[in-house]
């Protein structure tokens, strides 16, 4: 029987003809260690997409850890190698039985004890050697394919159901059934749209955790003309009037809010059957929105305004 102490359990999932690993192993002397620091099969697993999970050519044949690097050829020797010359009291290297030491804090036998203070310690560092470990391996599950997270979500944000997560290691659940919550689907849309939007055709005009709104600026098809108090905060000045213009007028084009506020239309959650599918309808429905958001339109100049037509320049 293997002690757990002593040994690795491995799992892994065969993808073609690759395995993804994990180690399922909770105590003993290697809980500590990355699976990225054992050799399998000779070789260093190669990182994944998914931090826990590593990937390997074949499933696993061997083990090996590196082994602990232990100082070799203990000894004492001459600070001043001078001495040596002038009398054969003082050896260049003093060896560790010599002295009778154990260790290089030890005293030092009657015969040597003298001297001591004439001496330093020195040892060697053996070459890194890996050495062979017991292991257990078992292939958990097999797949055709497996689906890598793209970059529009985080795949500590997407959810999967109690059953996916019970019937399927982590590195799988991105091709089960996903969703996300209605805040992280809000915060997605919320900064993608801030760093997209163009401000000649569309600007910002609420952005809070709570709600968000977003107006289409309209070029105007003759300049407007309206009437400012320029003293308007000047307390018992009299109102001055000047005549300043408009070029454009703001018209709400999206409003969204990821939980009931006011009036604002709360966001139904980004679900799909796997995270693949996911990430392609998050992108899709992105690029639609930033197309009508950035889409140039003017008034008509022929309506007066009634209209809109597309600012082709």
């Amino acid at each position: 029987m293997i002690n757990s102490a002593d040994c690795i359990n491995l799992i892994g999932v065969k993808v073609g003809n690759k395995y993804y690993i994990n180690s399922d192993t909770q105590n003993g002397l290697y809980r500590y260690i990355k699976l990225c620091d054992f050799k399998i099969n000779g070789d260093f697993p190669k990182r994944s997409f998914h931090s826990d999970w590593y990937v390997i050519n074949d499933t696993p044949q061997n083990v090996q850890i590196k082994k602990s690097r232990s100082c070799i050829n203990q000894r004492f020797e001459l600070k001043d190698k001078t001495l040596a010359d002038v009398t054969d009291k003082f050896p260049l290297v003093l060896t560790m039985e010599s002295v009778g030491a154990k260790f290089y804090d030890d005293e030092w036998n009657d015969e040597y004890a003298s001297i001591k203070s004439l001496y330093e310690y020195q040892c060697d560092i053996e070459e890194e050697k890996y050495i062979p470990i017991e292991f257990t391996y078992e292939t958990i599950l097999t797949l055709k394919s497996i689906n890598s997270p793209e970059t529009v979500v985080h795949t500590k944000n997407v959810q999967y159901s109690r059953l996916a997560q019970i019937l399927f290691p982590s590195i799988a659940l991105p091709n089960t059934e996903c969703k996300l919550t209605a805040e992280e689907s809000y915060r997605i849309i919320r900064e993608h749209v801030k760093r997209n939007i163009n401000p000649k055709y569309a600007t910002v005009t609420s952005d809070y955790d709570f709600c968000f709104t977003v107006e289409k600026v309209i070029k105007l098809a003759e300049r407007e003309s309206y009437k400012v108090d320029v003293n308007a905060f000047r307390k018992r000045a009299k109102p001055k009037y000047e005549t300043q213009y408009r070029y454009d007028k703001r018209i709400k084009c999206f409003e969204i809010a990821p939980k009931q506020y006011n009036s604002y239309p709360v966001i139904k959650p980004f679900s799909a059957n796997n995270q693949e599918e996911l990430e392609e309808k998050i992108q899709t429905y992105l690029d639609d929105l930033m197309e009508k958001i950035n889409e140039p339109i003017k008034y008509c100049k022929c309506c007066k305004g009634t209209g809109v037509i597309i600012d082709e320049d």
